[in-house]
């Protein structure tokens, strides 16, 4: 699935993340260490796919699953792209900012994206004042310099 995922094979990689997925779903002990990572990258795959309502489901599922888990940043991240992805720019800044928030996710390249897809939802609102603000936040909170640049 993440072979797939990561050559741009979103098919084939919703193909096999979900079968992945309902094996674990069924498995007593699905909490391995590695077993979270499946419904992220399926959501990641459904992103691309522009299947919305799973990546919606998916999320709440993950959260009802993984109650404890330190990558929900991540899961975060991708519902901020999903709802930015729709124009429900105030329910995507409010998931970007849990991701900049988050004690796990703070200081990662994954906080340094969603704080400048705050200032990029702003922008596509055009309110060019908080989009300024918040690329400033960017620029300088994170080192992460094509960000930077771009900010």
């Amino acid at each position: 699935g993440e072979a797939a995922l990561r050559t741009d094979d979103f098919r084939g990689a919703q193909d096999s993340l979900s079968q992945l997925r309902t094996t674990l779903r069924g498995s007593p002990d699905s909490a391995f260490e590695w077993s979270e990572g499946t419904w992220l990258l399926l959501a990641e795959a459904e992103l691309q796919l522009r299947g919305y309502d799973q990546v919606d489901a998916l999320a709440i599922e993950y959260r009802s699953r993984f109650p404890m888990s330190r990558l929900t940043y991540q899961m975060d991240d991708l519902v901020g792209r999903r709802l930015a992805r729709t124009a429900e720019f105030d329910k995507a800044r409010e998931a970007f900012q849990r991701v900049v928030d988050s004690p796990d996710g703070a200081r990662t390249p994954t906080a340094a994206r969603a704080q400048f897809e705050i200032a990029e939802t702003y922008l596509k609102q055009k309110d060019h004042e908080a989009a300024v603000r918040e690329y400033y936040k960017v620029a300088l909170g994170f080192d992460a310099p094509e960000l930077q640049q771009a900010a």
